[in-house]
């Protein structure tokens, strides 16, 4: 195995998808009041959009081809509040690996992407939320 974390680009969409799909129905089933169902978790609109944006990066782990995890995070200015400091927060959207390809170190080289591109663009913060239920 080696897997190479890279940039994701538009012709990834379509393996992207199946992980995004699976990750979405779970948090729709058990937080149906925040979740809505879906069964197309990214559009392709905004999927292509996001690439675009300056302020959004998708990452994929490439195993020879096969798509078996992404990461899609974002950058922003912080608020400005009298008593908070300036600075910019990267903030992790979406991250799944594929349940088969799980416990092999591919989020943590996903996260390690992650920490670079934060770092790339400034940021003071990088933040990653998770609920009691994801594993």
């Amino acid at each position: 195995m080696s897997i190479v974390v890279r940039r994701a680009a538009a012709s990834d969409y379509a393996a992207i998808l199946p992980l995004a799909n699976a990750v979405h129905a779970i948090h729709a089933a058990a937080l149906p009041a925040v979740f809505r169902p879906s069964e197309t978790a990214i559009t392709e609109s905004y999927y292509l959009y996001a690439l675009r944006d300056r302020a959004t990066a998708f990452f994929v782990a490439d195993d020879a081809g096969e798509i078996v995890g992404y990461l899609m995070m974002t950058v922003a200015n912080a608020p400005t509040y009298e008593v908070m400091m300036p600075g910019r927060i990267a903030k992790v959207e979406q991250i799944a690996v594929a349940e088969a390809r799980r416990n092999a170190g591919i989020g943590h080289a996903l996260m390690d992407a992650a920490t670079e591109w934060a770092k790339e663009n400034a940021a003071t913060d990088l933040q990653l939320s998770v609920y009691d239920f994801n594993t």
